[in-house]
């Protein structure tokens, strides 16, 4: 009797383990235009070797930027650039934007989410936090932004 109480012991347990385990099934995760979709501010950006954080006020006119990255495949992004200036004594605005019809993205071992188009522009997203270069002939006006999700 002893043997038959430990044999099914032995096969309920083996059971249980066996559909413990095929109900773990992890979250399949989201495609990578997905993880990068959103609305980020610019802390800065740097033209060749000026640096120039945001926002900044001079001469009563304060500038500040956005980035708007939105979906256009599973692993493809469009990336727009929004730079503006606001005269807050006037309450006029300014508005001018460079855009990145299509980012081709890829997943680094790191968890990087990165991306880069046939003119070189591309973009790096990390932790909230993406950096955007938009490429020049001149190297000299090569366009890299920083910017966060701002939470």
């Amino acid at each position: 009797m002893k043997k038959n109480i430990s044999l099914f012991s032995v096969c309920a347990l083996l059971i249980s383990v066996i559909l413990i385990s095929s109900c773990e099934k992890a979250e399949p995760e989201p495609p990578l235009s997905d993880q990068i979709t959103g609305q980020y501010e610019v802390d800065y950006y740097l033209v060749g070797s000026t640096l120039v954080s945001l926002p900044v006020t001079v001469d009563g006119i304060t500038a500040t930027a956005k980035i708007n990255i939105s979906r256009v495949s599973d692993t493809d992004a469009k990336v727009v650039f929004t730079f503006i200036q606001t005269a807050s004594s006037f309450g006029l605005s300014d508005e001018s934007t460079s855009t990145v019809p299509s980012v081709s993205l890829s997943k680094s071992s790191s968890g990087e989410i990165m991306g880069a188009d046939a003119s070189g522009n591309s973009i790096t997203h990390k932790n909230g936090e993406v950096e955007v270069i938009l490429k020049s002939n001149d190297p000299s006006k090569t366009l890299t932004i920083h910017a966060n999700t701002g939470s």
